[in-house]
């Protein structure tokens, strides 16, 4: 029964991935990361004309670090932690009236989506599937308990294996013939210590190969700071073969290039170390791929208990299949979060995907949308947005949000989300902003009197490139959180969509901006 169940799961994954192929190029944000390559960024028709076009709120508890929404044309799913529903709450795109909610789930991550609408979630504990209408599939597949805490689920669109990493130190795969795929334990002996590599940032993926950031645990507290922290990059091929199905391609050794010669930057970068104020311990390691140019990057702040260690920036280039990474750069860079466009220039061989509900075989080619991408990153201090090359991670421009915003105080409190319409090369930046003060309403008209406007204010603001698009102020003035959520709509009568998620002391908020 568990069986037929998870084939029925992996079969829609594997759905997913055929139908998702064409979404990732067009099509919204069904995911953490909105794509599986964690690049934050999707095609969207967004224009200077933006209006609300609705809004939720919800009477929730404390939900830490929420991760924002997922979303597409047909449903629009937010982690949930009310006094009667937690887990998820799903919400109709056109009017924001509760769908249902997926209250099996304790704290879930974020699901992946296909284009039906249909949800596959995870806890930990459980993984789950939804139709479009929230009905389980049942049974609902125990996942154990070694593998809590996740991160969010993410899959190959290649070959649709999908792929649960446990910050426990285990990568688990599932095919989607409906039968366990393969596991792998990042176990460890460094210097004479045995531990585990644990994961420490959201799995990224391109084509068939998952990339994992660890950082080493011994398993007994041990006194030798040369222990703690070391850090590597694995490179893991998910394949379905009869064996190997999980293959370490290449595992960089962070540690190992301290006093190797690596390309630097030419630039000064003494004025880009900042203070940390993100958190007690810093802003949170990540990384990404863009496919279309086969770079991965890192943002790698120290490891835990290494102060005096810089904040740097890797770039690599990994070819398809290869066996070793090319280092592109290593820059001391201090970035709270970054987020670059990718258009997802590939083509699907017509063996290899079907469509749901549509017997024919497709082969469907995409083209690249122009212009080079750049790398966007928010400073540690959130008070800037930098734009950094893809080929050495030098900064190209720094943007000062209270110049560009004319606000006082101003800070980022979402993640940065990077868009382009089908047809231009320009980056359009989407985020939300706190801010203490501005002299502007923007609604067109001067306030005559600063003192309104004193109090602190969220906002979510659209930069193209440095130049302000348009700046919406919260609904409620709740704090924009988390990933916004781009929603392309392909009637001609309806504009694309954002999903933005907000939250205080009191509850949290959910709405939705329009584009004319």
């Amino acid at each position: 029964m568990a069986d037929s169940a998870m084939s029925s799961i992996l079969v829609l994954v594997s759905l997913f991935c055929a139908r998702q192929a064409h979404a990732a190029s067009v099509d919204s944000c069904p995911m953490y990361g909105c794509r599986p390559s964690g690049t934050f960024s999707y095609v969207l028709g967004v224009t200077s004309k933006v209006s609300l076009a609705w809004s939720k709120s919800y009477i929730q508890g404390p939900l830490t670090n929420s991760l924002g929404c997922t979303a597409n044309a047909v449903n629009v799913v937010c982690q949930a932690n009310g006094l009667r529903n937690e887990g998820y709450v799903t919400l109709f795109p056109d009017n924001g009236t509760a769908a249902w909610y997926g209250d099996v789930l304790r704290r879930p991550t974020l699901p992946i989506m296909d284009i039906y609408g249909d949800v596959i979630g995870t806890d930990g504990h459980n993984l789950v599937m939804f139709d479009t209408n929230g009905k389980i599939v049942k049974p609902q597949i125990n996942l154990g308990e070694n593998l809590y805490p996740t991160y969010s689920l993410t899959l190959s669109e290649e070959n649709g294996i999908i792929a649960i990493v446990s910050r426990q130190g285990f990568l688990i795969t599932k095919e989607s013939n409906g039968v366990p795929h393969a596991a792998i334990q990042f176990r460890a002996e460094e210097q004479r210590s045995n531990g585990t590599f644990l994961p420490v940032a959201p799995p990224v993926v391109s084509g068939h190969r998952i990339y994992i950031l660890t950082e080493f645990r011994p398993d007994y507290d041990t006194q030798l700071p040369n222990i703690l922290g070391m850090q590597r990059l694995f490179a893991i091929d998910m394949k379905n073969v009869m064996a190997g199905r999980l293959e370490i391609a290449w595992v960089f050794n962070f540690e190992r290039l301290n006093n190797v010669e690596v390309p630097h930057s030419h630039q000064e970068v003494n004025s880009m170390f900042e203070d940390r104020i993100d958190s007690t311990y810093g802003p949170a390691p990540q990384i990404m791929v863009n496919t279309d140019t086969n770079k991965v990057y890192v943002n790698l702040p120290p490891p835990e208990g290494a102060t005096n260690a810089p904040h740097l920036l890797w770039g690599f280039k990994d070819e398809v299949n290869g066996t070793s990474p090319d280092l592109l750069f290593k820059i001391p860079q201090s970035l709270s979060n970054f987020a670059t466009f990718e258009s997802n220039s590939f083509s699907i061989e017509s063996n290899k995907r079907k469509t749901k509900g549509f017997n024919k075989s497709v082969n469907v080619k995409f083209s690249k949308i122009p212009g080079e991408p750049s790398i966007w990153g928010v400073s540690t201090n959130k008070k800037q947005i930098l734009k950094l090359s893809p080929d050495d991670g030098t900064v190209v421009e720094q943007i000062n949000l209270d110049s560009v915003l004319n606000m006082t105080s101003s800070t980022v409190t979402s993640k940065l989300m990077v868009a382009r319409s089908s047809e231009g090369p320009q980056d359009i930046l989407i985020f939300g902003v706190q801010a203490s003060s501005s002299n502007t309403d923007y609604t067109g008209n001067e306030t005559s009197n600063n003192s309104e406007m004193t109090s602190t204010q969220n906002y979510v603001v659209c930069l193209i490139e440095n130049t302000v698009n348009w700046v919406m102020k919260t609904p409620n003035n709740r704090e924009v959180k988390g990933q916004i959520a781009g929603i392309r709509r392909s009637s001609v009568n309806n504009g694309d969509m954002l999903v933005v998620y907000t939250s205080d002391s009191e509850g949290s908020e959910i709405f939705a901006l329009t584009f004319e």
